[in-house]
């Protein structure tokens, strides 16, 4: 039984504000022995029908090839492809990386119990945060991060009861993206690039 690989990117294009997937930097060029979550569906199964579900498995990066290229040995057997199994290589690409393995050592890793501050635009509009700042924290609490609908102005941003606070892990949960770069450090600027759909500096 051959497979074809789910291409995470089209989904994500469709849905950016309930799932989160590492930005193109990330993707497109890992480095040997990083982890990351690869979906697979059998051949005859079209990932375009309605009831098609990825079997989405651990993959780790065993050659970078370069433009986001990859080989790699599955860490998981993918349960709907009888001819995969653990230990088995396989060629993927930067737009099959649904998520990148990070833990509390990984420079990609934060703290979702720190408090960010929202712009009550954001909140009160239920606005897309179109802008991302990472200042010094007031406080440890704080992560020092701002998220803004990206308007604000000078005397906006001056007045702090025009911000609520929230946890990161809050914030992701109504926006997933964010997650994407709230691990870059103080001095961060992103703004929202609709076309690429993500946050860039």
């Amino acid at each position: 039984m051959g497979y074809v690989l789910h291409n995470i990117e089209d989904v994500y294009r469709q849905q950016p504000n309930t799932m989160c997937i590492p930005r193109m930097e990330q993707r497109y060029y890992l480095q040997s022995g990083e982890t990351v979550r690869v979906g697979f569906f059998p051949e005859e199964q079209s990932e375009d029908t309605e009831e098609a579900t990825a079997d989405s498995v651990w993959v780790r990066v065993e050659l970078a090839r370069g433009e986001g290229k990859y080989i790699g040995v599955l860490l998981e057997k993918p349960e709907t492809i009888a001819n995969l199994d653990v230990g088995y290589r396989v060629e993927f690409g930067g737009e099959h990386i649904a998520e990148i393995y990070i833990d509390e050592s990984d420079y990609r890793w934060f703290d979702a119990t720190k408090l960010a501050m929202v712009s009550r635009q954001v909140i009160d509009e239920n606005a897309w945060p179109g802008r991302l700042m990472r200042i010094p924290p007031a406080d440890d609490r704080y992560s020092g991060w701002l998220i803004l609908k990206g308007d604000e102005d000078r005397f906006f941003m001056r007045d702090f009861d025009n911000f609520h606070s929230f946890s990161l892990e809050d914030c992701v949960n109504r926006c997933a993206v964010l997650a994407s770069v709230l691990y870059e450090a103080i001095g961060a600027d992103y703004k929202w690039d609709a076309e690429h759909s993500e946050y860039r500096k």
